[in-house]
């Protein structure tokens, strides 16, 4: 636990730390934005078509 508080009290790297959680972030949610030009349906079958 002192590890973590000690984190936050060096600034370098709290800003890393809330950079990679801000980067992980932005990744999750555009993961459910959809793209355009890309036929949903067409690309959930395969997906399907390959996990079994």
């Amino acid at each position: 636990m002192r590890t973590l508080i000690n984190i936050f009290r060096i600034p370098e790297l709290r800003k890393r730390v809330f950079f990679t959680l801000g980067v992980l972030i932005i990744y999750r949610l555009g993961f459910f934005i959809p793209l355009v030009g890309v036929d949903q349906s067409a690309l959930q079958s395969y997906y399907e078509s390959q996990s079994t």
